[in-house]
């Protein structure tokens, strides 16, 4: 992956999202160079995510039918693991032991069945295509192997809500990271991976992912009052994304009614059991919790911080 922006000025306790990165873009993915720095180490582009300063040397340059043309290849493996690594090659440095994120869609390299890719046999495993950057900067598509016994799929899950809540379980115990780092995610990351398995592009932050018009959503104004909130909790399905301000939360079922999560959150914060006030747990990690305890600051709740009520699985059973 790579990361829009270095990471700048960790407080002590915050070393895990506070930082200037602004998202992430994966392998294959085209962008629009704009512009480069004086010093030539920095690229501002174009991308799906709107415009970003990238590191020069994770950038290859080519024609536009070519990018684009990789881009809109069908998929041949898609990355349905929380990671998945091509085969390790000395022979092609660039695509080796390359770190794949859930969701990655490569298209299929045209190889013979007998013939080696990059000193190694694909009897054993696929052979896709994947862009890597030459010596001087610019694009060039070469063959990588992926074991058939990694956690890959011919194409696109179905989107159904036994996958959603198969592939969002995939990332339980993750480490949280802020726009990636550390090989992790964060909660877009949470839910845009997990959907982008199954096809569906979220956009990369969570107010993007509550206020997107290309989804059905509920909007949640001060005139909607706690006990309907609660209802319309009650009545989400599983996938459902629950965005509060900063933070994005998906439905994986109901204890008795209760509203479960998956979220990947620094801190989860609720009412000692014992009447000592708030408790603010360091969770750091992707969990499954409970809803409605679940504060969003020292004096509001979740549900009452919600400001959207998200539906992408709105056409499912």
């Amino acid at each position: 992956t790579v990361e829009a922006n270095e990471r700048l000025g960790f407080a002590a306790d915050q070393r895990d999202y506070e930082s200037l990165t602004a998202g992430t873009l994966f392998p294959g993915e085209p962008v629009l160079i704009a512009h480069a720095s004086a010093d030539g180490h920095w690229l501002l582009a174009v991308t799906t995510q709107g415009p970003a300063w990238l590191h020069a040397a994770d950038i290859a340059a080519g024609p536009a039918a070519t990018v684009f043309g990789y881009a809109a290849q069908a998929p041949g493996r898609v990355v349905t693991g929380d990671h998945v690594r091509t085969v390790f090659t000395p022979e092609l440095p660039a695509v080796s032991a390359l770190d794949l994120d859930m969701g990655v869609a490569l298209p299929r390299a045209d190889v013979p069945a007998d013939a080696p890719v990059n000193g190694a046999s694909p009897y054993a495993s696929w052979a896709v295509q994947l862009p890597v950057r030459t010596a001087d900067g610019t694009l060039a598509i070469r063959p990588a192997l992926i074991r058939r016994s990694a956690d890959t799929a011919p194409g696109y899950l179905p989107l159904t809500r036994a996958n959603i809540i198969r592939q969002a379980f995939k990332f339980l115990g993750e480490r949280y990271g802020w726009g990636h780092q550390f090989d992790a995610r964060d909660c877009s990351g949470l839910t845009s991976e997990t959907y982008r398995s199954m096809g569906i592009l979220l956009q990369h932050s969570s107010a993007l992912q509550g206020t997107s018009t290309a989804l059905a959503h509920r909007a949640f104004t001060d005139q909607d009052g706690h006990a309907a909130r609660v209802q319309a909790l009650k009545e989400a399905q599983v996938g459902d994304l629950v965005v509060v301000p900063g933070h994005v939360l998906m439905i994986v079922g109901h204890v008795n009614g209760a509203p479960y999560v998956i979220q990947d959150v620094p801190y989860a914060v609720f009412r000692d059991p014992a009447g000592a006030g708030l408790r603010k747990t360091k969770l750091n990690q992707v969990a499954v919790t409970p809803l409605l305890p679940l504060y969003a600051d020292d004096k509001t709740l979740y549900v009452d911080a919600m400001t959207s009520l998200v539906q992408p699985t709105r056409r499912l059973p």
